[in-house]
């Protein structure tokens, strides 16, 4: 089970959450993120299935990345994921 918390307040904004994936109640080794930072200015962070593609090779963190890295502001971020995510 993953849990994301998240604080928001005048200062700052933080979110944290494990790194640890599992699979049929099973740990996967390795280190993984759940979450995805960009240009410090959003946060996306996820909890479900860890990969995008049924044969497991590519992790959601990753697609994520991808998918928002032309974004130019946080209004284009949204509009890439959602595109992305269709």
């Amino acid at each position: 089970m993953t849990l994301l918390v998240t604080l928001v307040c005048d200062e700052f904004v933080m979110q944290v959450s494990d790194r640890r994936l599992s699979r049929g109640g099973k740990l996967m080794p390795g280190e993984w993120n759940k979450a995805v930072v960009w240009c410090n200015l959003a946060s996306i962070a996820y909890t479900g299935n860890a990969f995008r593609d049924r044969r497991e090779t590519k992790p959601i963190d990753d697609w994520v990345a991808e998918t928002i890295g032309p974004a130019t502001s946080v209004y284009d971020l949204f509009g890439y994921l959602i595109h992305g995510a269709e």
